[in-house]
Formats: structure tokens, sequence, C-alpha cells
């Protein structure tokens, strides 16, 4: 067993440790008694039927010798990280060592020199298959692609022939619904059944943040819920609302069982799509790289960034510092290229291994942009989706992340990243206790999505803390966006 490997099994031996205890799962809200050492869900916990008994060993506690700030908390994302990286450094070795072996099917665009079956990414402990689409599917007036409307009509011929086309198997429309929603909407079990063999994004978050598990649950049908958790689905996934999709079994004893004990989950890899054709905007790269581009036919160059016109990528040095527009493209989830690799581009070689890659020489933002970029390319909703802000004051330039911000600096940033900016400010009468997508769990924004934003030195004389609504200065965002960005 090599190193990678021997890292690998002790990892998987400390997270079989942190486990809860009762339901043999991944900790949700993970406490510790202190005592014994055992780790256990909050609820798992609660619902325990020995109150103040471990349920594992037997041992006695106190209410104060419950640990809420653990290891298991504490480092989650820190051993997701790890792991992934170990599983890169592995990938990375196989293709090396056995590129001559691999057999498997190549699919190559000869007009651009992309191999599909080589651009595969490792992230969060899950493998993805990019592929880059010479075209784009027509949408209606409501968003839907061909496929999203042979999906909910039930024509499976019809679907095949699109998939093989290809076209984006997890395309939204514009209220949020991918085409694996609209069949679970139909009762379509064998649509569902093809478009999970065809390695569509499993939990792709809808309206709502329901995943096809909370949609398939919704609808009580047993046969699609089980179809989705024998390929894996998430349990844990919060809606809108906070719940899981387990909340809304409606205390069927079939749905419960089936939570309880899912039949084996087999890996896969999931498919995701880039277009094609690329539309990027250079920020403050050399000249002389921006004109190779601007001599590109399949590059569409533009010289500014406006909203209305489609862009699709953002072009930077890797030595650049943070800027206004570097956060705008990250938080509109533009794909980065550095200017450095501009080559590859031209020639057509589009894929970038994005969370081993160095965009940024900042760790922090570099950080950050990995995140941003997988994220839009998950098709998961932006950063502040969901969050209402009214913006108070700020007559004069506030310092977030070092850089000089007015009130349309941060109305701007808000917008990118999906937020809503309200002329009004909120009022508790008219505020309900949400669940934003990226809000952190324990946190005291967990349930928050209203925000009154003041200046630092001039806050005012009201200042709601309550679990729906609050007032937090500007500076609150250096945090705030720094801390959630590490959760995308």
């Amino acid at each position: 067993m090599d190193l990678c490997s021997n890292i690998l099994y002790k990892l998987a031996e400390l997270q079989h440790v942190l486990e809860c205890s009762i339901c043999n799962k991944k900790c949700n809200s993970p406490v510790r008694i202190k005592t014994c050492g055992h780790y256990f869900c909050t609820k798992c916990l609660q619902a325990a039927k020995t109150p103040s008994t471990c349920p594992k060993c037997g041992e006695l506690y106190a209410p104060t010798e419950l640990d809420f700030n653990n290891l298991a908390k504490e480092c989650d994302h820190e051993l997701l990280e790890l792991q992934e990286l170990l599983q890169n450094a592995q990938q990375v070795a196989k293709n090396r060592d056995n590129s001559s072996k691999i057999n498997l099917v190549q699919e190559e665009d000869t007009s651009l020199g992309i191999s599909l079956e080589a651009n595969i990414i490792l992230y969060m402990g899950k493998q993805y298959r990019v592929q880059f689409l010479k075209s784009q599917s027509k949408k209606n007036a409501k968003g839907e692609t061909p496929l999203h409307l042979a999906c909910r009509r039930n024509k499976l011929n019809e679907i095949r022939s699109l998939i093989n086309s290809p076209v984006d198997i997890n395309a939204k429309d514009y209220a949020g619904w991918a085409p694996l929603h609209e069949a679970i909407e139909s009762k379509a079990t064998e649509i569902v059944q093809y478009l999970l063999e065809n390695n569509c994004l499993l939990d792709i978050p809808g309206p709502d943040y329901l995943t096809p598990l909370h949609k398939a649950v919704i609808l009580n049908n047993a046969d699609i819920v089980s179809i989705l958790l024998k390929h894996g689905a998430d349990v844990h996934g919060f809606d809108y609302r906070g719940l899981k999709p387990e909340d809304y079994c409606e205390n069927s004893k079939s749905f419960n069982e089936m939570f309880k004990s899912p039949e084996e989950i087999y890996p896969k890899v999931f498919n995701v799509f880039l277009p094609g054709k690329v539309s990027l905007y250079c920020h403050s790269i050399d000249e002389a790289i921006k004109a190779k581009l601007e001599g590109c036919k399949h590059i569409n160059v533009v010289n500014k960034v406006d909203t209305k016109k489609v862009l699709t990528h953002f072009v930077i040095k890797k030595s650049h510092k943070l800027s206004l527009k570097i956060m705008q493209a990250m938080l509109e989830g533009l794909q980065f290229l550095n200017q450095e690799d501009v080559d590859d581009y031209i020639k057509g070689q589009y894929f970038i291994n994005i969370p081993q890659h160095t965009f940024f020489t900042n760790k922090e933002l570099n950080d950050g942009v990995q995140k941003a970029m997988m994220s839009a390319i998950l098709k998961l909703p932006k950063l502040f989706d969901g969050v209402n802000f009214h913006i108070e004051d700020h007559n004069k330039r506030v310092n977030v992340y070092n850089l000089e911000l007015d009130k349309e600096h941060l109305i701007r940033l808000i917008k990118a990243g999906g937020g809503n900016v309200l002329h009004r400010p909120p009022t508790a009468s008219t505020c309900e206790v949400v669940h934003p997508f990226f809000s952190i769990l324990g946190s005291s924004t967990f349930q928050c999505c209203n925000f009154i934003i003041y200046e630092e030195k001039h806050a005012p004389d009201l200042m709601y803390n309550m679990m729906e609504l609050k007032h937090r200065s500007s500076k609150w965002t250096n945090n705030t966006t720094n801390t959630t960005a590490r959760h995308l």
C-alpha cells in the first residue's frame, strides 16, 4: 500500500470514530460526550431513550459535559479537503502510470482537440467529468430547454436523442428546475432512471433549494425515492426552510425505513458542462496576451463587464490583487483563466483541474475563486441567493477587503451574488425564518436572510438581533463572505 493509500485509510478510520454512534452516519450538528468521548448527532442524542447516559457505552454524564464545539465540527471541512488532495494525487499518479492502459470510450472533439474522458475533477470526495458544448440549447420564455419539455412529456426516445447530441443534462430553467426535477414531477420513473444512468447531478437544488430527493418525497413517490437513494442521494440536504427530505415523510414507515437503511450505493462520475464558445473579459492583463485572444476565432473578447452581455470567463494575472471586478466576477460565477494559460485556450484545450490549479498567488483569494468556479459548475445558488439587504447611510466609502467601496459598489456586489436590495428596511412582521443556501450550520446567521447594513461609525439606535432579521455593519461582510466561501 502506497503512502497516499495509508493516509487515506487512517483518515477513513478517523471519520469512522467521528460518526454518530446511534445512526452510524456522519454527524449532523455533532455533539461529543466529554466523559467517554463518543460522538452523536444532536437530534439523535436528544431522541435517545436513555437521558444522561451514553447510548453507546452507558456511562453517565451531566449536561455540562456535552461538547458542541468539538473535533467533528471544527475539522470536518479540513478532513474533506485533505482526503480530496490525497485522492487527487492518487488520480494524477494513476493517469501518469496507466495512460497507455486506459481503455475508456474516447469522445474527442476534433475541432477543439478536447478529450472528454480525461477531463475529470475530484471535488469534495466526488468525481465530475467536464464536457464542453459547442452550442447552448435554445430556451423558451420560461427558460426551459427541449430536454426539460421532453422530461415533462415523458418522451424517452426524444430524451435519448437530445442527450446524445449532447446537451447540458443539468440545465436549469428560469425558475431553477432541472430536467431531473421535471421527470420526478411527471412521475416518469423510467426517465429518472435514464437521467441518473447518464450521470446527471443527483442533488442539484431547485427553487427553494429543493433537491430531487425532496421533490420525490413531497410527491410521495416511493419508487423514485428508492431509485434516488440507490444512486446516493444526499439525505441531509436542507431546503430554504431548513427541512431535510425525511422531514417531508409524514410519518411514512416505508420512507423512514428507506432513509435508515439505504441500499448499497455504487460509485459514479457526474457529468457537468461548460460552454465551448468562450466570451471573456481581460482584467489588467498584458496587451500582447489580449491581442492573441482577440485574434482567435472561437473566443469573443468583451471590453466591458456588462451584465447584459453573456460572459463566460474572466482573465487575470496570478499576481493580481483583489479588486471590485474580481469580486463581482466571483459572485457572478464566471470561470477564471490566467493569462499564463491563454495559449492552451487558443488551441482549444479548455479543461482546467480547478481544485488543483493556482489562479492567484494569494492563497485566500485562490481558494475563494476555486470554490466559486466549482459552485457555478455544479449549478448551486449564488452566494447571496435568497438574502435581502437594506443599506443605510454609506455616504462615504467603506473599507471591505481592503477595497474602498461606496454604496453603489455594495449594491453591485449584492446583486452579482444573487441578493435582493431593498429600498425600505425590512421589519420583523414581514420576515420569515428561513435557511439561505450557504449559511453555516450553528452560526448566528443560519436562519437569517434579512440584513440592515449600516456604516461602521453610524450604528442605528434600533439594533435588530432576531433570528430572522439582523443589523450588521458593512465591515461584517469581510468575515461573512470569507467564512461562507469556505463552505461553497
